[in-house]
């Protein structure tokens, strides 16, 4: 079971011809979600999920994470990782709203330590 808090700072800027506008959203986020990390040497599997939604005053938003990665090695501290994950949140307060999603696989040499 997993348990933390993430803070979104974001700002953007709109402009025509005719208006330029600013908005900025900050809020802090807890998150709840669920992992899994299995080794079978030298291949590592971690699964996670983590979620939350929040209503706090003016702010509401939700947030979604999902991760599937294989890692291979340890070798010297170094090892090769890839999977796929899928991050989307949006916040909506009184001045401004926030849509946002990514997905999609990646690569990844780490150190540990």
């Amino acid at each position: 079971i997993l348990l933390g808090v993430k803070k979104i700072d974001f700002e953007g800027e709109i402009s025509s011809s005719v208006l330029t506008t600013t908005e900025s959203v900050e809020a802090p986020l807890p998150q709840v979600g669920l992992s899994f990390r299995g080794k079978v040497s030298p291949v590592e599997l971690y699964l996670a999920a983590k979620g939350l939604a929040i209503d706090v005053g003016d702010i509401s938003g939700h947030m979604v994470d999902i991760r599937a990665e294989v890692g291979v090695g340890r070798w010297y501290g170094l090892a090769v990782k890839g999977g796929y994950r899928y991050l989307g949140f949006a916040i909506e307060s009184d001045d401004a709203e926030l849509d946002l999603a990514y997905s999609g696989p990646y690569a990844a040499l780490s150190y540990e330590f």
